[in-house]
């Protein structure tokens, strides 16, 4: 199977990559996952995708992961026949959330990451089991959610910036040698989420063999609820300034979201301006996209391009039955009208977990356990949408 995917990329490829300078017409490289959900990002790119994008006069390159990291590994500088992704006017993930997360590691990766997200766009086709950022491009055009009309915008090629963010993540489970811990960086672009949502996220994998999508996640959902579980945590916020405070006290830097002036060191202590929270927590569920997954609705005031995050609070003090209620809430977006859920707006976070046992999930991805700081990056990337 893996040399008849191999021939399929050849046969697609064109080996001599277009520059980005030469007119003609655009070229993508679309990258497809073919065991995202229940594998039918190939069938899918055949049926529709192609088709599409032949019929629309756009040259593109067809490449097919083979394994975890794939996708990562053709992100990076490659100056030969392949061809560096600088010379594409776009890349297309085809697979789940998961394949644009290993995308955008992998331009992080590159000393011109800036360079790559400023030049060149990406869309987003959903093939996985969850698809919130597909689902998420659609919503604001109320189009229907299915690959086809995916690809129609795609095909279009107007593009519009979108906000991402990164993730810092502290590794040790012991909060009194933070200021000694190693961090690793990550870009984010849908959600974080811990507690509740991310124990049902990592731990329903044991029935992915099923076949059945994202209703694994749904099932586990209820074995959750049951066996419900209350984590102690500290989490910190940094609110949006206010329009008063943009006027009077705007650094030049600040007028292009930079807020590394006012981030601390993911191993230093939480400045005086920032809001603390601690609590036992169900759920900590920090937002950038308004879809979570395409039936998932959960959180209805993000925006592409607002620059904050939109989080959602449960407290232990929730009940199975208002948690039950909420939770089923969440597919239309009206869970947010619940008391037990609490809703802020902040534009950087720091996450710490005073329990062990916890996941952290980024955009469906597990990461390494311990504290966790996250800012927005205003503006970093653009999206066909």
């Amino acid at each position: 199977r893996r040399d008849e995917r191999q021939k399929l990329m050849l046969k697609n490829n064109n080996d001599e990559s277009a520059s980005k300078d030469k007119k003609g017409p655009p070229k993508y490289l679309v990258i497809v996952n073919p065991f995202s959900g229940k594998k039918t990002a190939l069938s899918i790119y055949e049926s529709i995708t192609k088709p599409m994008l032949d019929e629309c006069g756009i040259e593109h390159d067809l490449f097919l992961t083979d394994y975890a990291g794939h996708a990562y590994e053709r992100m990076q500088f490659i100056p030969s026949k392949e061809g560096d992704i600088l010379e594409y006017d776009g890349i297309v993930s085809m697979g789940g959330d998961g394949n644009l997360h290993e995308i955008l590691q992998g331009i992080k990766a590159r000393e011109d990451a800036e360079d790559v997200l400023k030049n060149v766009p990406f869309g987003v086709i959903g093939c996985g089991s969850c698809n919130g950022f597909a689902k998420t491009l659609l919503f604001p055009s109320k189009e229907h959610y299915n690959p086809l009309e995916s690809t129609f915008y795609i095909a279009k090629g107007q593009t519009k910036p979108i906000d991402l963010s990164e993730h810092t993540v502290t590794s040790s489970n012991d909060i009194t040698t933070l200021k000694s811990s190693p961090t690793k960086s990550y870009y984010g672009f849908l959600a974080f989420c811990w507690a509740f949502i991310a124990d049902c996220d990592f731990e329903s994998e044991v029935l992915r063999c099923l076949g059945i999508g994202g209703l694994r996640v749904d099932l586990w959902a209820v074995w959750r609820v049951i066996n419900l579980r209350k984590y102690r945590a500290r989490f910190s916020y940094l609110p949006p300034p206010s329009k008063s405070d943009e006027t009077d006290n705007q650094s030049e830097e600040k007028k292009e979201g930079n807020i590394d002036g006012v981030l601390p060191l993911p191993t230093e202590d939480i400045p005086t301006n920032w809001k603390t929270i601690e609590d036992d927590f169900i759920l900590v569920w920090c937002h950038q996209a308004t879809h979570a997954g395409s039936n998932a609705h959960s959180s209805p005031m993000s925006k592409l391009q607002d620059g904050v995050f939109q989080v959602m609070l449960i407290r232990s003090s929730c009940s199975r039955y208002e948690l039950t209620k909420l939770l089923l809430s969440i597919e239309h977006g009206t869970h947010i009208h619940y008391d037990a859920c609490e809703m802020y707006e902040c534009i950087a976070y720091r996450l710490e977990p005073l329990v062990e046992g916890s996941f952290n999930d980024l955009d469906g991805e597990k990461l390494e356990d311990g504290p966790i700081q996250a800012r927005v990056l205003p503006s970093a990337a653009h999206c066909f949408c």
